[in-house]
């Protein structure tokens, strides 16, 4: 696809490719053909690392080392330690409603220590970082853009999206029992981030269903915000203005006609 951009040699590239359970789609503009294929190359190798790092269920990343560490200090990567300080920090702000904690104990149990090293203090403790991690990679996939030169693009992974660059970016966001259907809103995204929860693609026999998008300055905050908003609604409000955020909700009710309220 021809780039908005003036000159005629220049390129917007495309590509998708299945990472962290979903597909990630990157588009970017700004460069030669070679070394925007090149600059997209190094945003999907640090989706892939993210993935590498703090993924669930590979027995060798750093999430799993720590689940299965027993109570003794661990020593993570960089990247893994700063999304456990992020984690820790909403956790904080939402007074305990983002909780990436999983078999009990609570955030509490967890202790970050010099060196980049973490200790699960409780038995039968674990993390899950599915709630934070996607975002972190998106916004890692943006850096790399920037960092190869690339002037604008878009990253989306699977709903969590951050866009940078002078174009603004149409986005849409989908009813939560119809999400192929039309859109609710369509938003126009400029250097900024987007991300979603709710139960799309999820069980239908549920009378209702309640999406929120959450718009903040990085892909990382919009994740985590999206889970405090759908727990503590209104309550959120003070926390998201604090982060620069703003806030869509929607509410669908059997099969009547869906309400939304504006951002906040």
């Amino acid at each position: 696809m021809r780039s908005v951009l003036n000159n005629p040699d220049i390129l917007r590239v495309r590509r998708c490719r299945p990472l962290l359970g979903t597909f990630v789609e990157i588009e970017a503009e700004g460069l030669l053909e070679d070394r925007l294929h090149e600059a997209i190359e190094r945003a999907f190798g640090a989706v892939a690392q993210t993935h590498r790092l703090m993924s669930f269920h590979d027995s060798e990343s750093d999430l799993s080392r720590l689940n299965a560490s027993a109570g003794e200090t661990v020593e993570v990567d960089p990247w893994t330690y700063e999304v456990l300080e992020a984690a820790g920090e909403f956790h904080h702000l939402s007074g305990g409603a983002f909780d990436p904690t999983v078999g009990g104990g609570g955030w509490d149990g967890v202790e970050l220590l010099e060196g980049h090293c973490v200790r699960l203090k409780r038995a039968g403790l674990r993390l899950d970082l599915g709630g934070i991690a996607k975002g972190f990679a998106v916004d890692r996939a943006v850096e790399a853009l920037r960092e190869s030169g690339a002037e604008a693009g878009i990253i989306n992974a699977g709903g969590d999206l951050r866009v940078f660059g002078e174009c603004a970016w149409p986005v849409a966001i989908r009813d939560p029992r119809a999400p192929m259907g039309d859109p609710v809103e369509t938003v126009f995204l400029r250097d900024a981030a987007l991300a979603t929860s709710g139960p799309y693609f999820g069980e239908r026999s549920l009378p209702s269903a309640h999406s929120v998008t959450v718009r903040a300055p990085c892909a990382l905050w919009a994740d985590a915000l999206t889970k405090i908003v759908l727990a503590l609604k209104e309550e959120a409000f003070p926390l998201l203005r604090r982060r620069d955020a703003a806030c869509f909700m929607v509410t669908a009710w059997n099969n009547e006609r869906i309400q939304s309220e504006a951002w906040q």
